[in-house]
């Protein structure tokens, strides 16, 4: 899933890491970091809904750089 996420984002710029949370509480989520905070935006919006394994993904805050995200 870590591949298939950088994969994705790094059509929209540098992504310097993807963090998957496996718990209970937090599946689901995935914390993308961008190099700068223009490219987590654009990201954002292209991705609002995107398909991923059949279930769309919610793009849900941007904080400095980190674009956060779920799959529903």
């Amino acid at each position: 899933m870590k591949q298939v996420l950088n994969g994705l984002f790094k059509n929209y710029g540098l992504v310097l890491d993807v963090v998957l949370h496996k718990n209970l509480r937090m599946r689901g989520q995935a914390f993308v970091s961008f190099a700068d905070v223009e490219t987590a935006v654009l990201a954002r919006k292209e991705v609002q809904g995107f398909p991923l394994y059949q279930k769309p993904m919610v793009s849900l805050h941007i904080m400095d750089s980190v674009l956060i995200t779920r799959i529903c």
